[in-house]
C-alpha cells in the first residue's frame, strides 16, 4: 500500500524528473498529476490498472517516460493526438496535463479501463478529450485521423505501424516508445510500413532521469 508521505515522494520525484527533461510544471501541473495518481491508486485496489510492483514508481517512472516524448509533439495548438491501448492513460495523460491544448482521443477496449479513464478525464476537468470504447481497427473504420498516434506498450513495431497508420492524416506521425533493443523489430517493420506509405523519420533515444531506463522513440510518418 502506498501512504500519503509515498505520494508526496513520488511528486518531488516527478518534479525533478521534469525538470531534468526541461519541463517545469506549474502548481496547479502538479496538482493533477497528484490527482490522476490518487486515482491509479484508488482503483488499483480492485482492479489492476498497473502492476501492483509499479504503485511506488508510477510518477517516477510511468508519468515521466511519458513526458520524455513530449518534444516530439508537433507544436501547433489543437494537435490531434491519439493514444491506442490506453490502458492507465499512459503517456496521453501525462502529455496533456504538460500541455493542454492538445486534443485527444483515449482509445481503449476493456470496460473497466474504458471506465477508469472517463472517471479520470471528469476528475481532471481535462477539456478536448475523449474516450473511445474499442480498437484500432474500429476507429480506422470510423474515418477517425489524427495528426499523431501514440503507441506505448501495446504491440510489436510491425503491428504498431499496421495499426496506426491507418488513423493519421497525411503527414501525421506514429509515436512509438521503444526499448534499446529496438532494431529486430524495425527490421520486421519494413514491409508494414512501404504497404502503408510511411517512413521512419527519426529515432529518438533518452535516458529517464532517476531510472536510468533507456527509451527509444521511433517516428514514423505517413506520407
Amino acid at each position: 500500500m502506498v501512504s500519503a508521505m509515498d505520494t508526496e515522494a513520488q511528486m518531488e520525484q516527478l518534479i525533478s524528473g521534469a525538470g531534468e527533461l526541461g519541463i517545469r510544471l506549474s502548481e496547479s501541473q502538479v496538482g493533477l498529476f497528484r490527482t490522476y495518481l490518487e486515482e491509479i491508486l484508488t482503483w488499483n485496489k480492485r482492479r489492476n490498472i498497473v502492476s501492483r510492483n509499479d504503485e511506488k514508481r508510477i510518477a517516477g517512472y510511468h508519468f515521466i517516460d511519458s513526458l520524455s516524448a513530449l518534444e516530439l509533439l508537433p507544436k501547433k495548438k489543437g494537435v490531434k493526438c491519439l493514444d491506442l491501448g490506453s490502458g492507465a492513460g499512459f503517456p496521453a495523460i501525462p502529455m496533456k496535463i504538460a500541455r493542454p491544448d492538445i486534443s485527444l482521443t483515449l482509445a481503449e477496449p476493456k470496460r473497466w479501463r474504458y471506465l477508469f479513464l472517463e472517471k479520470v478525464v471528469e476528475t481532471l476537468g481535462l477539456q478536448n478529450t475523449e474516450v473511445f470504447r474499442g480498437r484500432a481497427e474500429e476507429l480506422a473504420a470510423s474515418h477517425s485521423r489524427h495528426d499523431v498516434v501514440l503507441v506505448r506498450a501495446v504491440a510489436k513495431l510491425r503491428d504498431a505501424v499496421s495499426m496506426a497508420i491507418p488513423l493519421l492524416s497525411p503527414g501525421g506521425i506514429m509515436i512509438a516508445f521503444k526499448s534499446k533493443d529496438v532494431v529486430n523489430e524495425m527490421n520486421q517493420a519494413v514491409k508494414p510500413l512501404l504497404a502503408g506509405g510511411a517512413k521512419v523519420v527519426c529515432m529518438k533515444k533518452v535516458v529517464l532521469p532517476l531510472t536510468e531506463v533507456t527509451r527509444v522513440f521511433v517516428v514514423t510518418e505517413k506520407l
